[in-house]
Protein backbone atom coordinates (compact mmCIF):
# COMPACT_ATOMS: atom_id res chain seq x y z
CA UNK A 1 0.00 0.00 0.00
CA UNK A 2 1.41 3.28 -0.99
CA UNK A 3 0.99 5.99 2.06
CA UNK A 4 1.45 9.64 0.98
CA UNK A 5 0.28 12.69 2.58
CA UNK A 6 -2.38 14.22 1.34
CA UNK A 7 -3.31 17.62 -0.04
CA UNK A 8 -6.84 18.00 1.26
CA UNK A 9 -8.18 16.99 4.66
CA UNK A 10 -11.12 14.42 5.38
CA UNK A 11 -14.22 14.91 5.19
CA UNK A 12 -17.52 13.00 6.19
CA UNK A 13 -14.54 10.31 7.39
CA UNK A 14 -13.34 9.85 3.98
CA UNK A 15 -9.97 10.96 2.60
CA UNK A 16 -9.68 12.94 -0.78
CA UNK A 17 -7.14 10.08 -1.71
CA UNK A 18 -7.97 6.33 -0.25
CA UNK A 19 -5.04 5.04 1.21
CA UNK A 20 -3.38 7.56 1.92
CA UNK A 21 -2.25 9.42 5.55
CA UNK A 22 -4.13 13.20 6.55
CA UNK A 23 -2.03 14.70 9.33
CA UNK A 24 -2.83 18.30 10.82
CA UNK A 25 -1.25 20.97 12.98
CA UNK A 26 -2.87 23.00 15.27
CA UNK A 27 -2.59 26.76 14.74
CA UNK A 28 0.06 27.54 17.88
CA UNK A 29 1.91 24.40 16.56
CA UNK A 30 1.95 22.68 19.74
CA UNK A 31 -0.24 19.43 19.01
CA UNK A 32 0.18 17.17 15.76
CA UNK A 33 -3.46 14.94 15.30
CA UNK A 34 -4.00 11.89 13.05
CA UNK A 35 -6.54 10.75 11.17
CA UNK A 36 -7.41 7.03 12.19
CA UNK A 37 -9.40 4.94 10.71
CA UNK A 38 -9.97 0.98 11.00
CA UNK A 39 -7.84 0.55 8.28
CA UNK A 40 -4.87 1.51 9.70
CA UNK A 41 -4.39 -1.03 12.48
CA UNK A 42 -3.89 -3.85 9.88
CA UNK A 43 -1.01 -2.35 8.56
CA UNK A 44 2.45 -3.26 10.84
CA UNK A 45 3.17 0.49 13.52
CA UNK A 46 6.72 0.53 12.03
CA UNK A 47 5.70 0.97 8.42
CA UNK A 48 2.95 3.25 9.73
CA UNK A 49 4.79 5.66 11.92
CA UNK A 50 7.70 5.46 8.77
CA UNK A 51 5.30 6.90 6.59
CA UNK A 52 3.98 9.28 8.95
CA UNK A 53 7.47 10.49 9.62
CA UNK A 54 7.80 10.95 5.86
CA UNK A 55 4.66 13.08 5.64
CA UNK A 56 5.61 14.94 8.62
CA UNK A 57 8.75 16.18 7.01
CA UNK A 58 6.93 18.49 4.23
CA UNK A 59 5.60 20.36 6.85
CA UNK A 60 8.58 21.05 8.99
CA UNK A 61 8.18 18.85 12.02
CA UNK A 62 11.04 18.27 14.00
CA UNK A 63 9.98 15.82 16.71
CA UNK A 64 8.95 12.01 15.70
CA UNK A 65 6.26 10.51 17.73
CA UNK A 66 7.63 6.92 18.81
CA UNK A 67 6.74 3.18 18.40
CA UNK A 68 4.94 3.44 21.77
CA UNK A 69 2.85 6.51 21.30
CA UNK A 70 1.71 5.17 17.97
CA UNK A 71 0.76 1.72 19.30
CA UNK A 72 -1.20 3.43 22.26
CA UNK A 73 -3.12 5.18 19.68
CA UNK A 74 -4.01 2.28 17.57
CA UNK A 75 -5.39 0.05 20.56
CA UNK A 76 -8.00 2.29 21.21
CA UNK A 77 -11.56 2.08 19.78
CA UNK A 78 -12.03 5.68 18.58
CA UNK A 79 -11.82 6.57 14.71
CA UNK A 80 -11.07 10.44 13.75
CA UNK A 81 -8.58 13.01 14.65
CA UNK A 82 -6.46 11.49 17.54
CA UNK A 83 -3.68 13.51 19.00
CA UNK A 84 -0.51 11.92 17.72
CA UNK A 85 2.37 14.29 19.21
CA UNK A 86 2.72 17.38 21.60
CA UNK A 87 5.18 20.10 21.61
CA UNK A 88 6.66 20.60 25.19
CA UNK A 89 4.53 23.25 26.85
CA UNK A 90 6.72 26.12 28.51
CA UNK A 91 6.28 25.52 32.71
CA UNK A 92 4.37 28.03 34.71
CA UNK A 93 5.67 31.35 36.42
CA UNK A 94 6.17 31.43 40.08
CA UNK A 95 3.63 34.70 40.61
CA UNK A 96 4.72 37.11 43.28
CA UNK A 97 3.59 37.05 46.68
CA UNK A 98 3.12 38.72 50.03
CA UNK A 99 5.16 37.31 53.16
CA UNK A 100 3.71 38.33 56.28
CA UNK A 101 6.44 39.02 58.78
CA UNK A 102 4.32 38.74 61.92
CA UNK A 103 0.92 37.59 62.19
CA UNK A 104 -1.82 40.16 61.92
CA UNK A 105 -5.70 39.36 63.24
CA UNK A 106 -8.37 39.96 60.96
CA UNK A 107 -10.52 43.14 61.94
CA UNK A 108 -13.38 40.99 62.56
CA UNK A 109 -12.33 38.47 64.66
CA UNK A 110 -10.23 40.83 66.81
CA UNK A 111 -13.22 42.03 69.25
CA UNK A 112 -13.40 38.08 70.87
CA UNK A 113 -11.71 37.97 74.41
CA UNK A 114 -9.86 35.21 73.30
CA UNK A 115 -8.89 36.52 70.12
CA UNK A 116 -5.07 36.53 69.52
CA UNK A 117 -4.47 39.99 68.92
CA UNK A 118 -0.83 41.91 68.22
CA UNK A 119 0.51 45.46 69.12
CA UNK A 120 3.85 46.44 67.19
CA UNK A 121 6.32 49.75 67.94
CA UNK A 122 6.66 51.81 65.18
CA UNK A 123 9.29 50.58 62.49
CA UNK A 124 8.41 46.82 63.31
CA UNK A 125 8.78 45.01 59.79
CA UNK A 126 4.96 43.97 58.84
CA UNK A 127 5.16 42.42 55.26
CA UNK A 128 7.87 41.77 52.38
CA UNK A 129 7.39 41.53 48.77
CA UNK A 130 8.85 38.03 47.42
CA UNK A 131 9.17 38.56 43.29
CA UNK A 132 8.08 36.13 41.36
CA UNK A 133 10.22 34.00 38.96
CA UNK A 134 9.28 33.49 34.99
CA UNK A 135 9.04 29.66 34.01
CA UNK A 136 10.48 27.93 31.41
CA UNK A 137 10.07 28.35 28.04
CA UNK A 138 8.55 25.43 25.81
CA UNK A 139 9.41 24.52 22.03
CA UNK A 140 6.91 23.77 19.53
CA UNK A 141 6.83 21.23 16.77
CA UNK A 142 8.88 23.45 14.51
CA UNK A 143 11.67 23.41 16.65
CA UNK A 144 11.04 27.56 17.81
CA UNK A 145 11.04 28.24 21.55
CA UNK A 146 8.13 29.35 23.01
CA UNK A 147 8.42 31.85 25.74
CA UNK A 148 7.00 31.21 29.02
CA UNK A 149 3.91 33.51 30.44
CA UNK A 150 5.77 36.10 32.82
CA UNK A 151 4.82 35.78 36.39
CA UNK A 152 1.85 38.35 38.23
CA UNK A 153 3.44 40.88 40.14
CA UNK A 154 1.93 41.27 44.11
CA UNK A 155 1.63 44.24 45.71
CA UNK A 156 1.82 45.29 49.32
CA UNK A 157 -1.64 45.30 51.33
CA UNK A 158 -0.46 49.16 52.61
CA UNK A 159 -3.29 50.46 54.45
CA UNK A 160 -3.58 53.12 57.59
CA UNK A 161 -0.81 54.25 58.95
CA UNK A 162 1.89 51.91 57.68
CA UNK A 163 4.77 53.00 55.29
CA UNK A 164 6.23 51.32 52.40
CA UNK A 165 10.32 51.11 52.31
CA UNK A 166 11.65 52.94 49.42
CA UNK A 167 12.84 50.05 47.10
CA UNK A 168 9.12 48.91 47.57
CA UNK A 169 9.53 45.49 48.59
CA UNK A 170 9.16 45.81 52.69
CA UNK A 171 6.08 47.40 54.60
CA UNK A 172 6.64 49.47 57.94
CA UNK A 173 4.48 50.20 60.96
CA UNK A 174 4.45 54.12 60.81
CA UNK A 175 3.17 54.44 64.45
CA UNK A 176 2.83 52.21 67.89
CA UNK A 177 -0.30 50.35 67.95
CA UNK A 178 -2.33 47.13 66.85
CA UNK A 179 -1.85 45.69 63.46
CA UNK A 180 -5.15 44.15 61.88
CA UNK A 181 -6.65 42.91 58.09
CA UNK A 182 -9.28 45.27 57.16
CA UNK A 183 -10.58 44.81 53.82
CA UNK A 184 -7.27 43.05 52.44
CA UNK A 185 -5.06 45.88 53.71
CA UNK A 186 -3.07 45.88 56.82
CA UNK A 187 -3.41 48.60 59.29
CA UNK A 188 -2.13 49.91 62.44
CA UNK A 189 -4.39 51.50 64.60
CA UNK A 190 -3.03 53.85 66.46
CA UNK A 191 -2.76 53.08 70.58
CA UNK A 192 -0.49 53.26 73.57
CA UNK A 193 1.62 49.90 73.69
CA UNK A 194 2.33 48.59 77.46
CA UNK A 195 4.74 46.07 77.17
CA UNK A 196 4.30 44.61 80.39
CA UNK A 197 2.69 44.55 83.81
CA UNK A 198 0.82 48.12 84.84
CA UNK A 199 1.74 48.03 88.59
CA UNK A 200 1.99 49.47 92.01
CA UNK A 201 4.73 51.63 90.59
CA UNK A 202 2.64 53.02 87.64
CA UNK A 203 -0.84 53.72 90.30
CA UNK A 204 -2.94 55.56 86.74
CA UNK A 205 -2.53 55.52 83.07
CA UNK A 206 -4.74 58.30 81.39
CA UNK A 207 -4.55 58.93 77.80
CA UNK A 208 -7.23 59.75 75.02
CA UNK A 209 -6.11 57.41 72.86
CA UNK A 210 -6.32 53.92 73.01
CA UNK A 211 -4.73 51.50 75.08
CA UNK A 212 -2.98 48.02 74.15
CA UNK A 213 -1.55 46.42 77.51
CA UNK A 214 0.35 43.21 76.92
CA UNK A 215 0.55 42.19 80.13
CA UNK A 216 -1.76 42.29 83.53
CA UNK A 217 -3.07 45.24 85.50
CA UNK A 218 -2.53 44.55 89.22
CA UNK A 219 -3.75 45.55 92.69
CA UNK A 220 -4.88 48.92 93.22
CA UNK A 221 -3.89 50.31 89.66
CA UNK A 222 -6.12 52.56 87.45
CA UNK A 223 -6.22 52.56 83.88
CA UNK A 224 -8.17 55.24 81.94
CA UNK A 225 -9.34 55.84 78.46
CA UNK A 226 -11.09 58.07 76.26
CA UNK A 227 -10.89 55.59 73.72
CA UNK A 228 -10.43 51.08 73.20
CA UNK A 229 -8.39 49.23 76.19
CA UNK A 230 -7.08 45.99 75.36
CA UNK A 231 -5.53 43.83 78.26
CA UNK A 232 -4.11 40.60 77.09
CA UNK A 233 -3.41 39.31 80.76
CA UNK A 234 -5.72 39.76 84.11
CA UNK A 235 -7.06 42.48 85.56
CA UNK A 236 -7.06 41.93 89.56
CA UNK A 237 -8.43 44.38 92.08
CA UNK A 238 -7.64 47.39 89.39
CA UNK A 239 -10.11 49.31 88.20
CA UNK A 240 -10.43 49.46 83.82
CA UNK A 241 -12.10 52.57 82.45
CA UNK A 242 -12.71 53.28 78.85
CA UNK A 243 -14.92 55.89 76.82
CA UNK A 244 -14.94 53.04 74.30
CA UNK A 245 -14.83 48.86 74.37
CA UNK A 246 -13.05 47.00 77.03
CA UNK A 247 -11.31 43.72 76.08
CA UNK A 248 -9.59 41.05 78.62
CA UNK A 249 -8.42 38.16 77.26
CA UNK A 250 -7.63 36.63 80.82
CA UNK A 251 -9.59 36.87 83.85
CA UNK A 252 -10.61 40.19 85.97
CA UNK A 253 -11.10 39.29 89.78
CA UNK A 254 -11.61 40.87 92.85
CA UNK A 255 -11.55 39.80 96.65
CA UNK A 256 -13.14 40.74 99.60
CA UNK A 257 -11.04 43.57 100.09
CA UNK A 258 -11.01 44.98 96.99
CA UNK A 259 -13.16 44.65 93.71
CA UNK A 260 -12.83 44.28 90.27
CA UNK A 261 -14.28 47.36 88.23
CA UNK A 262 -14.87 47.60 84.51
CA UNK A 263 -16.65 50.62 82.99
CA UNK A 264 -17.11 51.18 79.44
CA UNK A 265 -19.06 53.49 77.24
CA UNK A 266 -19.17 50.57 74.63
CA UNK A 267 -18.62 46.56 74.67
CA UNK A 268 -17.23 44.92 77.35
CA UNK A 269 -15.39 41.27 76.21
CA UNK A 270 -13.96 39.17 79.28
CA UNK A 271 -13.18 35.38 79.53
CA UNK A 272 -14.33 35.05 84.00
CA UNK A 273 -15.08 37.48 85.89
CA UNK A 274 -15.16 36.95 90.30
CA UNK A 275 -15.83 39.66 92.60
CA UNK A 276 -16.27 42.41 90.18
CA UNK A 277 -18.21 45.05 89.12
CA UNK A 278 -19.09 45.62 85.14
CA UNK A 279 -20.60 48.80 83.39
CA UNK A 280 -20.84 48.30 79.75
CA UNK A 281 -22.93 51.39 77.33
CA UNK A 282 -23.49 48.17 74.96
CA UNK A 283 -23.25 44.57 74.83
CA UNK A 284 -21.30 42.33 77.09
CA UNK A 285 -19.59 39.52 75.69
CA UNK A 286 -18.71 36.61 78.60
CA UNK A 287 -17.02 33.60 77.31
CA UNK A 288 -16.47 31.47 80.64
CA UNK A 289 -18.45 32.44 83.53
CA UNK A 290 -18.94 35.45 86.04
CA UNK A 291 -19.26 34.88 90.00
CA UNK A 292 -20.61 36.81 92.53
CA UNK A 293 -20.67 40.29 90.18
CA UNK A 294 -22.78 43.00 89.45
CA UNK A 295 -23.54 43.23 85.85
CA UNK A 296 -25.13 46.47 84.46
CA UNK A 297 -25.40 46.19 80.57
CA UNK A 298 -27.35 49.01 78.48
CA UNK A 299 -27.40 46.27 75.40
CA UNK A 300 -27.25 42.85 75.59
CA UNK A 301 -25.35 40.14 77.70
CA UNK A 302 -23.90 37.49 75.65
CA UNK A 303 -22.80 33.78 77.23
CA UNK A 304 -20.97 31.14 75.88
CA UNK A 305 -22.61 28.82 77.81
CA UNK A 306 -25.98 28.48 79.54
CA UNK A 307 -27.19 31.09 82.13
CA UNK A 308 -26.89 28.54 85.12
CA UNK A 309 -23.58 27.79 83.94
CA UNK A 310 -22.14 31.22 83.42
CA UNK A 311 -23.95 33.02 86.16
CA UNK A 312 -23.52 32.57 89.73
CA UNK A 313 -24.94 34.83 92.40
CA UNK A 314 -24.70 37.91 89.98
CA UNK A 315 -26.83 40.98 90.58
CA UNK A 316 -28.03 41.62 86.77
CA UNK A 317 -29.26 45.11 85.28
CA UNK A 318 -29.58 44.20 81.62
CA UNK A 319 -30.96 46.40 79.16
CA UNK A 320 -31.51 43.92 76.62
CA UNK A 321 -31.77 40.11 76.63
CA UNK A 322 -29.40 37.39 78.25
CA UNK A 323 -28.20 35.79 75.05
CA UNK A 324 -26.65 32.24 75.93
CA UNK A 325 -26.08 28.97 74.64
CA UNK A 326 -29.78 26.84 74.06
CA UNK A 327 -28.48 23.47 73.43
CA UNK A 328 -31.39 20.93 73.28
CA UNK A 329 -33.09 22.19 76.76
CA UNK A 330 -33.45 20.78 79.77
CA UNK A 331 -36.57 18.17 78.91
CA UNK A 332 -39.01 18.05 76.32
CA UNK A 333 -42.61 19.95 77.18
CA UNK A 334 -44.47 16.54 77.16
CA UNK A 335 -42.43 15.26 79.87
CA UNK A 336 -42.61 18.45 82.17
CA UNK A 337 -44.82 17.99 85.49
CA UNK A 338 -44.91 20.88 88.33
CA UNK A 339 -42.41 19.47 91.20
CA UNK A 340 -43.87 22.71 93.19
CA UNK A 341 -46.92 24.07 93.74
CA UNK A 342 -47.36 27.47 91.92
CA UNK A 343 -48.15 30.47 94.34
CA UNK A 344 -50.70 33.52 93.13
CA UNK A 345 -48.23 37.19 92.60
CA UNK A 346 -48.94 39.87 89.85
CA UNK A 347 -45.19 40.30 88.97
CA UNK A 348 -44.73 42.87 86.09
CA UNK A 349 -42.74 41.11 83.54
CA UNK A 350 -41.16 41.73 80.21
CA UNK A 351 -41.17 38.78 77.45
CA UNK A 352 -39.28 38.46 74.38
CA UNK A 353 -39.83 34.71 71.99
CA UNK A 354 -36.43 36.08 69.96
CA UNK A 355 -33.37 34.56 71.52
CA UNK A 356 -30.96 35.95 68.83
CA UNK A 357 -30.45 39.94 68.68
CA UNK A 358 -31.86 42.37 67.96
CA UNK A 359 -33.41 41.27 70.83
CA UNK A 360 -37.38 43.04 71.34
CA UNK A 361 -39.52 42.43 74.56
CA UNK A 362 -43.33 42.50 74.75
CA UNK A 363 -45.29 43.48 78.42
CA UNK A 364 -46.63 40.48 80.49
CA UNK A 365 -48.04 39.38 84.02
CA UNK A 366 -46.96 36.44 85.85
CA UNK A 367 -50.38 35.47 87.62
CA UNK A 368 -48.72 32.46 89.48
CA UNK A 369 -45.11 30.91 89.63
CA UNK A 370 -42.51 28.72 91.56
CA UNK A 371 -38.92 27.37 90.85
CA UNK A 372 -39.86 25.22 88.10
CA UNK A 373 -42.45 27.60 85.59
CA UNK A 374 -44.95 30.09 85.73
CA UNK A 375 -48.47 31.59 83.82
CA UNK A 376 -48.04 34.96 82.04
CA UNK A 377 -50.80 37.09 80.95
CA UNK A 378 -50.48 39.07 77.84
CA UNK A 379 -51.88 42.45 77.18
CA UNK A 380 -52.74 41.52 73.57
CA UNK A 381 -55.17 38.20 73.34
CA UNK A 382 -53.37 37.46 70.00
CA UNK A 383 -49.93 37.27 70.77
CA UNK A 384 -48.13 34.00 69.06
CA UNK A 385 -47.27 31.60 71.94
CA UNK A 386 -46.75 27.84 70.56
CA UNK A 387 -45.69 25.08 73.08
CA UNK A 388 -42.41 24.33 72.60
CA UNK A 389 -41.37 27.18 71.55
CA UNK A 390 -38.40 29.53 73.66
CA UNK A 391 -38.59 32.63 75.33
CA UNK A 392 -36.95 34.96 77.64
CA UNK A 393 -38.90 36.25 80.35
CA UNK A 394 -37.24 39.05 82.94
CA UNK A 395 -38.59 40.62 85.90
CA UNK A 396 -37.78 41.59 89.56
CA UNK A 397 -39.10 40.46 93.27
CA UNK A 398 -40.38 43.38 95.54
CA UNK A 399 -37.84 44.66 97.35
CA UNK A 400 -35.38 42.21 95.71
CA UNK A 401 -31.66 43.26 94.03
CA UNK A 402 -31.41 43.08 90.77
CA UNK A 403 -33.61 41.42 87.83
CA UNK A 404 -34.52 38.19 87.56
CA UNK A 405 -33.77 37.13 83.85
CA UNK A 406 -34.40 33.18 82.60
CA UNK A 407 -34.65 30.97 80.02
CA UNK A 408 -38.08 29.56 79.33
CA UNK A 409 -40.10 27.41 77.35
CA UNK A 410 -43.82 27.28 76.32
CA UNK A 411 -45.63 24.32 77.84
CA UNK A 412 -49.15 25.11 76.55
CA UNK A 413 -51.39 28.14 76.04
CA UNK A 414 -54.17 27.94 78.98
CA UNK A 415 -56.69 30.98 77.16
CA UNK A 416 -56.28 33.84 74.74
CA UNK A 417 -52.96 35.64 76.06
CA UNK A 418 -51.96 33.40 78.65
CA UNK A 419 -49.46 30.86 78.37
CA UNK A 420 -47.80 28.46 80.93
CA UNK A 421 -44.12 28.08 80.54
CA UNK A 422 -41.66 26.05 82.32
CA UNK A 423 -37.96 27.36 83.35
CA UNK A 424 -35.20 25.98 81.56
CA UNK A 425 -32.39 28.44 82.10
CA UNK A 426 -32.52 29.95 85.62
CA UNK A 427 -28.81 31.62 87.88
CA UNK A 428 -29.37 29.55 91.03
CA UNK A 429 -29.39 32.52 93.16
CA UNK A 430 -32.52 33.46 91.40
CA UNK A 431 -33.66 30.21 92.29
CA UNK A 432 -33.11 30.42 95.68
CA UNK A 433 -34.75 33.72 95.49
CA UNK A 434 -37.93 32.17 93.88
CA UNK A 435 -37.77 29.26 95.95
CA UNK A 436 -37.75 31.91 99.50
CA UNK A 437 -40.67 33.85 97.88
CA UNK A 438 -43.17 31.33 96.72
CA UNK A 439 -42.71 30.44 100.37
CA UNK A 440 -43.56 34.05 101.89
CA UNK A 441 -46.62 33.83 99.47
CA UNK A 442 -47.29 30.23 100.91
CA UNK A 443 -47.16 31.37 104.50
CA UNK A 444 -49.46 34.96 104.21
CA UNK A 445 -51.95 33.51 101.42
CA UNK A 446 -55.06 34.66 104.01
CA UNK A 447 -53.65 38.15 104.68
CA UNK A 448 -52.66 38.19 101.08
CA UNK A 449 -55.85 37.78 99.90
CA UNK A 450 -57.30 40.39 102.23
CA UNK A 451 -54.85 42.91 101.27
CA UNK A 452 -54.95 42.46 97.99
CA UNK A 453 -58.29 42.98 97.74
CA UNK A 454 -58.09 46.62 99.38
CA UNK A 455 -54.61 47.00 97.19
CA UNK A 456 -54.81 45.69 94.36
CA UNK A 457 -51.36 44.45 92.45
CA UNK A 458 -50.04 45.20 95.65
CA UNK A 459 -47.39 42.61 97.20
CA UNK A 460 -47.75 42.58 101.01
CA UNK A 461 -44.51 40.33 101.28
CA UNK A 462 -41.76 42.56 99.97
CA UNK A 463 -39.48 41.67 102.48
CA UNK A 464 -40.37 38.79 104.03
CA UNK A 465 -38.95 36.46 101.43
CA UNK A 466 -35.66 37.66 101.52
Amino acid sequence: MTLTFPATAPRDGLLAVPGTIAIRLSHDCMRLEFWLTHAFRSIPPTELLSAIVDACAPIGITASPTLADLEAILSSQEDGWVTLLRAAEPSAPSNGRVELLCPIPVAAQARSARAQRLAVARGTLLARLIPGTPGKPGQDLHGRQVPARPPKDARLPKGANTLVTDDGKVLLAACSGETILRNMLIEVVPMLVVEGDVTNRDRLIDVDASVFIKGSVLDGTHVKSAADVYIQGNVVEAKVTSGGSICIKGMAYGSAHRSCILQAGADVAVDEVRVARIAAGADVRLQSKACQCRLHVKGNLYLGGTIHGCLDDCELDVGGGILPLLGDGVQSVEAFERQEERQQCRLTALVTFRLVAPVEFVPATILDISVDGAKCAFGNPEIAAIPGTRIELKFALPAGIGQVILVARIVSRAELGVIEVMFEQIMQSDRDRLRRYCKALQRQRPQARSQSAEQPGADPFADEYR
